[in-house]
């Protein structure tokens, strides 16, 4: 197996943590900021007061190929961040950065956690082939856009102001028009003509909480790729 080392972020590292940074939100679609400067400046606010611990994961050529953002509480390590470069992926580092951090870097006995976007399918099953295991579900209704919050508030205008009219099942009333113009015979209604109705709907997107469990930490995910749900 080839060399695999690790070193613990400096203040000096903070430009390419935050590039690193910059990747993991624009690869998982979420809702932060890639703006450079921010990214920077927030990074060095995190090291520089110890808020957050960076860790940096080098292969044989000295390269850097992943990192991990993490805060350690008196009973828990809440990981924040954790990427593998994309030209560094399939290759095991994934597993063996996680590997090292419970094993060299963390305190051991504490409670691990770590948050992932439901729509990172290949996060999700790597953190369960660590040891990881769901805890909690975090649900979201995302802002409207300034275009629907228009439209929406035009039609509560519009049926505030509107009598309400009494629903009328269409089938039902041509049945009644086809009696009163003298129709002879019956006219059947299907369990769909008789079917109420139904609004609009709302989407929910929502992350999974997930703690780790250290009885299965030593077993190998099926593979390695990026892996967090926060920028």
């Amino acid at each position: 197996m080839e060399p695999f080392s690790y070193r613990l972020a400096a203040a000096h590292d903070c430009p390419l943590l935050a590039r690193f940074n910059q990747q993991l939100i624009a690869e998982h679609g979420d809702t932060g900021s890639t703006d450079f400067a921010e990214l920077l400046q927030r990074m060095q606010t995190w090291i520089s007061t110890r808020r957050y611990s960076a860790v940096l994961f080098d292969d044989a050529r000295r390269q850097t190929v992943a990192y991990a953002l993490y805060r350690e509480h008196r009973k828990e390590i809440y990981l924040r961040q954790f990427l593998v470069t994309r030209s560094a992926r399939r290759h095991g580092y994934g597993r063996r950065a996680i590997e090292l951090l419970q094993s060299k870097i963390w305190t051991p006995g504490k409670r691990l956690t770590v948050e992932v976007l439901l729509e990172n399918r290949a996060a999700y099953r790597f953190w369960h082939a660590m040891g990881y295991r769901n805890y909690a579900v975090t649900l979201e209704i995302p802002p409207l856009s300034t275009a629907d919050a228009v439209d929406l508030s035009a039609h509560a205008d519009a049926a505030a102001i509107a009598p309400a009219a009494p629903a009328v099942n269409a089938k039902a009333q041509r049945h009644s028009s086809l009696l009163a113009s003298g129709a002879q015979g019956s006219t059947l209604l299907s369990v769909s003509d008789l079917a109420p109705m139904t609004g609009g709907h709302t989407e929910a997107s929502a992350s999974t909480a997930a703690v780790a469990n250290p009885a299965r930490a030593g077993k190998p995910p099926s593979r390695s790729t990026r892996m967090s749900a926060r920028g």
